[in-house]
């Protein structure tokens, strides 16, 4: 974080010392100021989605420099310039444009040294710190010093001559004496562009007092922008000079040309002092990869007998962290200390952050309790590292209890502590906790930096809080903090989360506008930022522009790009981003293979996952958990079965991760350390990561058995163990101890006994915990209500949800925008789609913006219910708000349009999708797929097979199922056939669920042979038969009349231990009632009664049909009678069957008495009724009969079609002709 540093930053150099004190005074704002904070609005009006646009111009006015008047009175000339002063803007922007400067003065009225007053030469004259300057000179210093900065150029133009004869280092060292070592800048920079190659003033003793005075200043930018104008390494220097040129270097990341530069000092002959030294090991430490060259430069400052002070040793310690090398800066401690070493705070500080950072926060408070036994004072860096250790184990209010803790021990909390609390609080998604203490901070007098705005405003930015972000800029410009270089990279790396393609080019103009120039961590995050909005094109530019301007990449530079390049699967040119690395000396990291890994996935290159397997098993390449479990999900894309089952082994060979914690436990132990809750509840975690739910249980047991009681933190682990593994019953006895040992439970403890209640399907049980929490005196939280209500909902328990929700909020606990998605997901399932606005309208009136989530659960559940005309309407309203599609938008808007049946409208998404510029993946094809499959379009579902393996992309098992599911729609049984073919030779694992797939596509399409061969080859792999398949090929042999093959399924159900469903049965009541065997049919009706099923209209329609068929009308009306008594009312289809038993049977009578009752019961008879009866009539050859039944229809259903009756008319003509 920036700030946090505690190591000094640059060498300390000694000042003049009759030099006047500077002014610290702050930077006055400008008088463009930002608009007030926006007012509340009433809850009937949503807030405005404010765009970025208007944060940029808040920005903007925020780095605006002033407007300053160039008038001479307004200068003090004894004061100098506040480094962040409009005249330091201008000085360096001089040795951008001196050339302009020089050959395009501005008007003005020239001022000679003789015209100036005499009384200003008496006046100097009893200076004795410029005697050394003639009586010229001490005329043009005067001179100088009146006139106002911005103004200096055009008067050192006007007295060109009179400034030659003065002896430029004399002029330049007493401006700078006097306090002005701002113009003595601009009199410098006006030489170096006047006198061009000439360079007749700038011998080394000006160029050496420039030097000097910028590194007092630390001007590092400007000193940097000079040396390259002048060629600085041209110029003899003194070893200071030199150590404040490799300071610059080092603060800027130029670290190869301060080591180039430190080269060339030790070859002429300078000897290095303490604090030369000191520079570059913070050079080799930044620049990492350098251990062994620190080690040289130690042994060097040994021979030249310099001894260590807090900074070599804190340097060295901190560049050991940066590199993981914690045993090393512990041993480097220990032998300081061995060798008599006195270490101060400083270097304690050092090795807490070492380890802090680590998150070895056990060690960290070792560290700590040493230095209180060592009587070594503790500062705010101490307690700050402290709380940084803290907030890295996840321990927030933890470390928020740090502050209480300094105050009471009489150190102040700075704005360090602050923004670490802050910050972390942010990450963890608590804004409310971060803003109350950012309020806290304020309140207790303790002014935010710039870092603290920063972290508070991407906090903000991260859930799009526009408002509030504009509410922390105003109060950003009213303390006087000016946005600074991180506040941009913020700004940049929140565009890149969103995806917002456009407003990285706006803020990274807009960062350039305010003076800001890239730096590497810029660059880096424009890649990074680049490469998540799926622009790799520009990620990749970008890369090559930070090459062009002079900065190093660092191993962050190649990962972001590699990321930028696994999102499209561009293999070729991750290989030379390897190698490049490789070729500039960076050794690639874990995560930099991890992402070569996934490019080579995703572009389907199973040669290239091989390469990186044997360089792992030849030792090239260490195995660490994180690249092993890349490369068996690698394989897994690729469907390269061994390679996956050889990464999956070594994983299980090397132990990750149980048997490295074991070993870290053993080390503790042999140290005498004692486990803390943080140990005890880590350890807890990995088992339960790792499904080892005895070891957690034994080592629990064993901590117990050696004296260790059990803290809140230490139970909380073990309950999400068993809970999360729905062992409940587990998780309540676990709770039952906590009570008995008087550890309190927390919001925690109850959450997770709650999660593990609705994972057990206990969803009351778990609702149940709410009052109990209640009753302990522990406020159940928004996570708490959520996760019961989320799971209500899943479990169809809609309404329960609904009061719980409004118990919630009666409760005082505001929902969240989890909560909110949760309510409404659960509508959108059931098509309540006025309760959803009504839940819209309260989310809208409790403050709680939309996220993408929200949008994208909305255009899902208007997919599902097919709403076509309402997946626009939110769509349109998602980019209203501010919400641009992602690659996540794009693939719900595909899967949505084809769940409404809209293909063509899901083939335009694809299309835009891709013109936008996101890369498709698996699952925007697979929605695509899903489309088509809904009406049968296997050619076009062909072609989209074709173009994911034109671009790289490995059909999943997914994919195959959908095409197969097209072929089945359109009775394509060939296309069926190629897809088993190619399963059989192999170029398709035959994965449970396509094969599942390839036996209901041959059902559909009636094609018996192929379903069996589908059959026997789920049963041969050892799947898994499920009594939807079973069902399925029961229902065929049963409409083909195999009566044995339907009777060997419904044994194989019983066999499987399934139990026949309602489908199962009806399937064979329709079998046999086909067959004429009606009793039969009956019996397996009574059957089903009798085992406590419920027999449905479908049930007793098909025993109806049986019975009709066979022209046994009495025992269809007894049937009937029956299912009325049942409470099942019948249907069209139910008295057409019987309209067609008493038709084959020639009873019209009976027909006309079906027809009256069907219309005394608001069944209408449809056409097909009426079709029966007139196909009855002409079966008899009673013509004329049935034109008269055709012309009373209109008397019995006056709402009956015109053209119905006319096609039942030609349908007796037609009849009577043949």
């Amino acid at each position: 974080m920036e700030g946090s540093t505690f190591l000094p930053n640059k060498p300390v150099y000694p000042t003049p010392t009759k030099r006047p004190p500077q002014s610290n005074k702050p930077v006055k704002f400008s008088s463009v100021t930002l608009p007030h904070p926006p007012q509340p609005q009433s809850p009937s009006h949503s807030p405005p989605s404010l765009p970025l646009d208007s944060l940029l111009q808040h920005l903007l006015h925020l780095s605006s420099p002033p407007n300053t008047a160039h008038n001479p009175k307004s200068i003090n000339p004894h004061k100098p310039y506040n480094s962040h002063s409009p005249s330091l803007h201008i000085s360096s922007e001089s040795s951008l444009k001196l050339h302009h400067q020089v050959h395009h003065p501005k008007k003005s009225a020239p001022v000679s040294v003789l015209q100036l007053d005499n009384s200003k030469e008496e006046g100097q004259s009893g200076n004795g710190s410029l005697e050394f300057l003639t009586r010229k000179g001490m005329l043009m210093v005067n001179s100088i010093k009146e006139q106002p900065l911005n103004g200096l150029p055009d008067f050192f133009d006007s007295v060109k001559f009179e400034l030659l004869q003065i002896d430029m280092f004399s002029l330049l060292k007493a401006l700078d004496l006097s306090g002005d070592w701002e113009r003595a800048l601009v009199l410098f920079q006006w030489v170096v562009s006047d006198l061009g190659s000439d360079n007749a003033k700038l011998d080394n003793q000006v160029v050496e007092l420039m030097v000097k005075i910028l590194g007092r200043e630390s001007q590092y930018a400007i000193a940097l922008k000079l040396f390259a104008l002048i060629h600085i390494e041209e110029y003899s220097l003194d070893v200071r000079a030199y150590t404040t040129i490799l300071h610059a270097y080092s603060r800027s990341g130029k670290y190869q040309k301060a080591i180039s530069m430190f080269e060339k000092m030790k070859e002429i002959g300078l000897s290095p002092t303490l604090v030369t030294y000191n520079v570059m090991l913070d050079v080799y430490g930044k620049m990492g990869r350098s251990w062994n060259k620190i080690l040289g430069l130690l042994d060097e400052m040994r021979s030249k007998g310099l001894e260590f002070d807090e900074f070599t040793c804190s340097t060295v310690i901190s560049a050991c962290g940066r590199e993981g090398l914690l045993n090393e800066a512990k041993e480097f401690f220990s032998g300081l200390k061995s060798q008599g070493y006195v270490p101060g705070t400083v270097t304690y500080n050092a090795l807490l952050q070492v380890f802090g950072k680590a998150g070895v926060y056990s060690e960290a408070l070792s560290i700590l309790k040493e230095m209180e036994d060592s009587n070594c004072p503790a500062d705010s860096v101490t307690y700050n590292e402290l709380v940084a250790a803290y907030v890295r184990a996840g321990f927030y209010d933890e470390g928020a209890a740090v502050i209480e803790t300094m105050t009471k021990k009489g150190v102040r909390p700075n704005a360090i502590t602050y923004t670490t609390v802050i910050n972390a609080y942010g990450k963890a998604g608590k804004e409310d906790k971060a803003l109350r203490l950012f309020h806290r901070m304020k309140q207790s007098g303790c002014v935010p930096n710039v870092c603290t705005y920063n972290a508070v405003l991407g906090m903000l930015g991260k859930k799009s809080r526009s408002e509030e972000m504009i509410m922390i800029l105003c109060d950003m410009k009213e303390s006087g903090c000016s946005p600074n270089r991180i506040t941009w990279n913020t700004m940049l790396a929140m565009c890149g989360n969103k995806g917002m393609h456009k407003y990285i080019n706006l803020v990274f103009r807009e960062m350039k506008n305010c003076g800001f120039e890239p730096d590497r961590d810029t660059f880096n995050t424009l890649i990074s930022a680049y490469g998540r909005c799926g622009a790799d094109i520009d990620a990749t530019k970008m890369y090559k522009e930070m090459i062009r301007v002079g900065f190093t990449p660092c191993v962050t530079t190649y990962n972001a790009l590699l990321n930028a390049l696994a999102r499209r699967g561009d293999w070729k040119a991750a290989e030379s981003v390897i190698q490049d690395m490789k070729k500039k000396g960076f050794r690639p990291s874990e995560t930099s293979y991890s992402l070569i890994l996934q490019c080579y996935a995703k572009g389907g290159n199973v040669k290239g996952i091989e390469t990186i397997e044997k360089e792992i098993s030849d030792g090239h390449i260490y195995p660490s958990w994180m690249l092993l479990r890349t490369l068996v999900l690698a394989n897994c894309r690729c469907r390269a079965v061994e390679g996956m089952e050889r990464a999956f082994q070594e994983l299980q060979k090397n132990g990750y991760k149980l048997d490295l914690i074991l070993g870290l436990l053993d080390e503790m132990r042999s140290k005498g350390l004692e486990f803390d809750e943080f140990t005890c509840s880590t350890v807890i975690s990995a088992c339960g990561r790792e499904g080892l739910l005895n070891e957690a249980k034994e080592f629990f047991s064993g901590l117990k058995s050696q004296g260790y009681v059990p803290g809140t933190v230490t139970y909380n682990a073990l309950l999400q163990v068993f809970g999360k593994a729905g062992v409940y019953s587990e998780a309540l006895s676990i709770l039952k101890e906590m009570e008995d040992s008087n550890c309190p439970a927390d919001s925690v403890t109850y959450n997770e006994l709650v999660a593990a209640y609705v994972r057990a399907g206990f969803y009351d049980e778990g609702a149940a915990v709410i009052e109990t929490m209640t009753k302990k005196g522990v406020r159940p939280n928004a996570i708490t209500y959520t996760t019961v209500i989320n799971a209500y909902g899943k479990a169809g328990k809609e309404d329960k949800a609904l009061r719980l929700f409004r118990r919630m909020k009666q409760s005082g606990c505001v929902p969240n925008v989890c909560t909110y998605n949760a309510v409404l997901g659960m509508l959108g399932k059931k098509s309540r789609s006025e309760e959803m606005i009504m839940i819209l309208c309260d989310m809208k009136e409790s403050g709680c913006s939309p996220n993408r989530i929200t949008w994208n659960t909305m255009l899902a559940m208007c997919g599902n219910k097919g709403m076509h005309k309402y997946i626009n309407l939110v769509f349109r309203e998602m980019k209203n708000c501010g919400f641009e599609p992602d690659r996540d938008t794009f693939n719900t808007l595909i899967s949505a349009y084809g769940r409404c049946g809209a293909d063509i409208d899901a083939t335009k998404m694809y299309k835009e999708m891709i013109r936008v510029g996101f890369t498709p993946c698996v699952t925007t094809y697979n929605a695509l797929l899903n489309a088509l499959a809904r009406r049968g379009d296997w050619k076009a579902a062909e072609s989209v097979i074709q173009d994911m393996k034109k671009k790289g992309f490995r059909p999943s098992e997914t994919s195959y199922s959908l095409i197969l599911q097209c072929y089945a729609k359109g009775g394509n049984v060939k296309g069926i056939e190629t897809i088993e073919k190619e399963i059989s030779d192999g170029h398709i694992y035959p994965s449970w669920m396509l094969l599942r797939t390839l036996v209901l596509a041959n059902c559909r399409c009636r094609a018996v042979e192929g379903m069996e061969r589908a059959f026997q080859e789920l049963q041969k792999n050892g799947y898994k038969l499920d009594l939807v398949l079973f069902n399925s090929m029961l229902s065929i042999f049963s409409k083909n009349s195999m009566y044995e093959r339907a009777h060997e399924m419904l044994h194989l159900i019983r066999e499987s231990g399934l139990t026949p469903d309602l489908v199962t049965y009806n399937s064979l009541m329709d079998m046999y009632a086909r067959a004429g065997e009606c009793w039969k049919a009956e019996e397996i009706l009574k059957g089903l009664q009798k085992s406590g099923g419920k027999p449905d209209i479908v049930s007793y329609n098909t025993v109806i049909k049986g019975f009709c068929r066979k022209g046994l009308m009495q025992e269809a009306i007894r049937i009937l009678s029956e299912m009325t008594t049942k409470g099942i009312r019948p249907c069209i289809f139910t008295y057409n069957t019987f309209v067609a038993g008493y038709a084959a049977r020639g009873m019209f009578t009976e027909i006309d008495d079906v027809i009256s009752h069907m219309i005394q019961h608001n069944c209408k008879p449809n056409e097909l009724t009426y079709k029966i009866v007139v196909d009855g009539y002409c079966k008899a050859r009673r013509y004329k009969d049935a034109m008269d039944f055709v012309s009373k229809i209109k008397e019995i259903d006056d709402s009956f079609e015109d053209q119905s009756i006319e096609r039942l008319a030609f349908r007796v003509r037609e009849n009577l002709d043949s």
